[in-house]
């Protein structure tokens, strides 16, 4: 990141705070992440930030409102300020509670099922005046602008913010990967998260990271480094009787084996996760876990089972009211409905998952959703495929390489059967 030099004649005020926008490792920056950085409220710096775009020092953030550095250049810090330590490291650890409280202020309200492990400040102050959010689409916006600040976080960890950290690159991983899906980044963030609790954190927060880092690993095709971590937790779950946990594990372990293209042993792991999963009475827990029993029936070539598995799971998520999961256990269900010979109810279902990842704005789902849809459609209508392909490689993206080498693989077949 390059730099450039704040202009002479700077009036105080803005002096003051852009000395301390100099320190901050945030690459998206907003009032109230700066007032807790300052330890003042945000309406006393609600109008630095314009003013500070006035100058040039700042610009608005293309789609969410917030502020960041023009052009990634980053202001020098002036001369006549030189930095006190202490006084740094306070304001740092002010701002990156503040945000780790907004983070996961975000996360309850985008998926309130997820089970937070609350953390206690090591020092002698909280974070002030967290972010609400009044809706689903205010947090996703949020969440999503904060891609950047996620990896940015995790670079300053040196400057001793970890003990508080990890919690908030635990709460984006399970929040951007809906919206923003980066296998890369999440198993990032599991990684460094693991190392930061292993110095000192509970056990609770070791499996809890442990069930992340399993998840992240998974998605990278690092199949057995998910399992050995999933094992890991499941250890550490038995010996301190925690029974969540332990369908967690045999669940993240299932996971990995499934998609390793071993499902008779996922399908076992499965079966154990569901029996501990139902006997703690989670029921999207149990949703999720008969979800993937149903995709291993398919995988074995029973689709009559998959499908009643699919079924159960669908009508729980709904009952949670869990519309994204709802969403996949739809879009499983029609390709599954394809299997059986069934085109017409298998489109039907597609359709309805579309719509409910539209409304959740899980758009790479979506895209993935359309290009089964796409695929699904009788021969007869290649121009209505070919939009719907078209739209699916529009919104993957940089986010699903694979699915999009797949939509473009897709698009460029329906291509040369487009009528004259």
């Amino acid at each position: 990141m390059s730099h450039f030099s704040a202009p002479p004649g700077l009036p105080d005020d803005l002096a003051d705070v852009l000395s301390v926008l100099v320190e901050l490792p945030f690459a998206v920056l907003e009032p109230g992440l700066v007032a807790a950085a300052l330890d003042s409220s945000p309406d006393a710096v609600a109008d630095t930030l314009p003013r500070l775009a006035d100058l040039g020092l700042l610009q608005a953030h293309p789609t969410t409102g917030l502020w960041e550095f023009p052009n990634e250049r980053r202001v020098s810090p002036l001369p006549a300020r030189p930095p006190d330590p202490g006084a740094q490291l306070d304001r740092l650890q002010r701002a990156v509670a503040w945000w780790l409280a907004s983070l996961v202020a975000a996360e309850r309200q985008l998926a309130p099922w997820h089970r937070p492990v609350a953390i206690a400040p090591r020092w002698g102050h909280g974070p002030a005046q967290p972010l609400t959010f009044d809706s689903s689409e205010h947090a996703r916006a949020w969440v999503v602008a904060q891609a950047g600040n996620v990896i940015a976080v995790i670079a300053g960890a040196a400057l001793r913010w970890d003990h508080i950290a990890w919690r908030a690159t635990l709460a984006a991983s399970r929040t951007l990967w809906r919206v923003r899906p980066d296998p890369g980044v999440q198993l990032l963030c599991s990684n460094w998260a693991v190392g930061a609790v292993k110095d000192g954190g509970s056990r609770q927060e070791i499996r809890a990271v442990l069930l992340a880092r399993s998840g992240a690993a998974r998605q990278v095709g690092q199949y057995s480094d998910a399992c050995d971590d999933a094992d890991a937790v499941l250890y550490f779950a038995e010996e301190d009787g925690d029974k969540r946990h332990r369908g967690d594990a045999r669940h993240a372990m299932g996971s990995a084996l499934l998609a390793a293209g071993r499902a008779e042993p996922a399908r076992e792991r499965f079966t154990e996760a569901l029996a501990v999963r139902e006997e703690v009475g989670d029921e999207r827990a149990v949703a999720l876990t008969r979800l993937l029993i149903g995709l291993c029936h398919r995988e074995a070539g029973d689709p009559r089972r998959a499908l009643a598995e699919l079924d159960v799971a669908r009508g729980l998520l709904a009952r949670v009211g869990d519309q994204f999961d709802q969403a996949r256990a739809l879009a499983y269900t029609a390709r599954v409905r394809a299997d059986l010979g069934a085109p017409v109810e298998a489109v039907a279902d597609l359709k309805k998952a579309a719509t409910l990842f539209a409304g959740v704005r899980a758009d790479p789902w979506w895209a993935r959703c359309v290009t089964w849809l796409a695929t699904s459609h009788p021969d007869a209508v290649h121009e209505r495929a070919w939009h719907l392909l078209t739209e699916a490689v529009q919104a993957f993206g940089d986010n699903y390489h694979v699915d999009q080498t797949a939509a473009l693989a897709a698009l460029a077949a329906h291509a040369k059967r487009r009528r004259p």
